[in-house]
């Protein structure tokens, strides 16, 4: 089923690129009505990216091989979630190829942001007194969105409004963080409610400081609650957050000259230009258009490009590039594509498998063929033992991770208990400290091994206490699930919650099933044990429950969220 669907998409893509004059470097062309070979699926035009079509041929951003198209049918409604926008090979494309180049001044940025000549001056009168509004923040750069996308006439909104134009509505995103208070009850027990609700009330907090206590009290005309409401802060916020890149700068600052550099100047008045500076790196953020047009490739369909299979992966090939070439941000791809091909980008900087709790509150998506199906367990140290603050600087010393939840990194899932997990509940199960361990905590043992029997069966009866009360939060069971999930109509976000619950579940069961294996092997002394990291065995694992939508355990081809 799998690869029918994507036989489908792409004889599609070839059939419309067929109809039309396709260069080698050309703006995007147009996307219009037409029959594709097969009647069921259409290419259908859309107003937004006609815009968008058009502003990237006036603004000279070059496409070299690649087409920008959109797909809806009921088909992909139900598997790409309300169509979706993608970019697909026009030609064969070869490894290392710059298929996009974008003119580094349309790449929107905080720095923009701060020298837009009608929101700059605005937005540097608060930079050291509003919290939020630093230049190594996120908010500029979404206060910039909603400006363009208020003020068309504006410089930036004559500079980038088709642009802001085509990027997806609130209700064409599928972030939790879109989802009424209703449609995130289905995630009752999830890490993913969890950490969605605490976003929710940061960027709530932050929309106060800088909307609601500074800008609508200083500048009413300006700015003003009909114009500049919260959900339309959450749209922008999100939108950077999910579609912004990240990219290593480097800047030259210049060195204060020390007074005797200033006498020794004096004495070599052949030197021009004796002003010393640092090589500083730095990272910022980029909102490059175009560039977030791409897809990310789903796991069976990153390692299918290298010829792999999908079999329990925690890496994956890497397949495009961003560079910054001759003051333009360009894109390399790292695989070879036929024509017809869609071509993608990873949203994340790193070729590590994004865990789905993650794609989900992000981009809104779930990748189906993604083994890294984890939960973040809510744990850490008790303010109320007499010895917090020993602990505290023991793990430091051991750089254990003491994050608050839900913003830590605890993961437990089909492949156990990680490492950080274990060393962490070591020290908060640590039963045995003496006044020469309070005296000189450095004394204490290394958390990341084996310390001693009583600890370490603490420390996973802690952890099995953990995640039963967790799996009490789950309301609804696995049938409850498989039942609702045989309903090829359910409404999209109810389908991805539905999955999304499963899969935690699934986790925090298959957790608990390693964990009883562990406990078994962990034996009557801890002579000759030199290790405490944990490796299991591989008992048969519960698999998570997909809607039949999917073909129910097979892979499907494009994300929902990226419209």
């Amino acid at each position: 089923m799998r690869s029918s669907r994507r036989d489908l998409f792409f004889a599609t893509c070839i059939a419309l690129f067929s109809c039309s004059v396709l260069l080698s470097f050309v703006g995007a062309s147009t996307t219009t009505n037409a029959a594709a070979a097969d009647s069921e699926h259409v290419v259908t035009a859309d107003p937004r990216i006609e815009k968008l079509a058009q502003w990237i041929r006036d603004s000279n951003i070059t496409l070299n091989g690649i087409d920008l198209i959109r797909t809806e049918t009921e088909l992909s409604k139900k598997i790409y979630y309300n169509g979706v926008h993608g970019m697909v090979a026009t030609r064969n494309l070869d490894r290392g190829e710059i298929v996009l180049r974008v003119p580094q001044h349309l790449v929107l940025t905080t720095d923009a942001a701060f020298a837009d000549p009608d929101l700059g001056p605005i937005l540097q009168n608060y930079t050291l007194r509003v919290n939020g509004l630093g230049t190594d923040t996120r908010a500029p750069l979404a206060i910039f969105l909603l400006w363009i996308k208020n003020n068309p006439d504006s410089a930036a909104g004559r500079r980038w409004g088709p642009y802001v134009e085509s990027l997806p509505k609130s209700s064409e995103m599928h972030s939790p963080l879109f989802w009424t208070r209703q449609e995130r009850t289905e995630l009752q027990g999830t890490f993913v409610l969890d950490r969605t609700l605490a976003d929710l009330e940061g960027i709530t907090s932050e929309y106060i400081s800088i909307f609601t206590n500074t800008l609508f009290k200083d500048h009413p005309a300006i700015f003003n609650v009909e114009k500049y409401p919260l959900a339309d802060y959450v749209w922008a916020w999100v939108t950077q957050w999910s579609r912004a890149v990240d990219y290593e700068e480097e800047e030259l600052i210049p060195v204060e000259p020390t007074p005797e550099d200033d006498d020794d100047d004096e004495d070599d008045d052949d030197d021009e230009d004796d002003q010393e500076y640092l090589l500083n790196r730095v990272w910022k953020r980029y909102l490059i258009p175009i560039v977030d047009q791409f897809n990310h490739p789903l796991v069976d369909q990153a390692l299918a490009l290298k010829g792999q299979s999908a079999v329990d992966v925690i890496r994956l090939p890497y397949s495009a590039l961003i560079k910054k070439i001759d003051n333009d941000f360009v894109l390399l791809i790292n695989n070879s594509y036929s024509q017809g091909d869609e071509v993608f980008r990873p949203y994340v900087p790193k070729s590590e498998v994004v865990p789905n709790i993650d794609l989900l509150r992000k981009f809104g998506f779930i990748d189906p063929s993604n083994s890294v199906q984890v939960t973040v367990m809510k744990l850490g140290l008790d303010k109320g033992d007499q010895d917090y603050m020993i602990k505290e600087t023991w793990a430091n010393a051991f750089d254990v991770p003491l994050l608050p939840y839900p913003y830590c990194n605890y993961y437990v899932g089909t492949r156990g208990v990680p490492q950080t997990v274990a060393s962490l509940l070591r020290i908060v199960n640590y039963a045995e400290m003496t006044d020469d361990h309070r005296n000189n905590p450095g004394s204490l043992p290394d958390p990341h091994n084996l310390i001693t029997q009583k600890n370490e069966q603490a420390m996973w009866d802690n952890l099995k206490l953990a995640i039963d009360l967790r799996l009490r939060k789950f309301k609804h069971t696995e049938q409850d699930d498989l039942a609702l999930l045989d309903d090829a109509n359910l409404p999209i976000r109810k389908q991805l919650a539905v999955e999304m619950r499963s899969e935690e579940r699934t986790a925090l069961n298959n957790a608990q099933t390693q964990l009883q294996i562990k406990k078994v092997k962990i034996g009557a002394t801890v002579d000759g044990e030199g290790s405490g990291t944990t490796k299991f065995s591989n008992p048969p694992l519960s698999p998570s429950v997909r809607s039949i939508n999917r073909g129910r355990d097979t892979a499907v081809a494009i994300s929902g969220e990226k419209q």
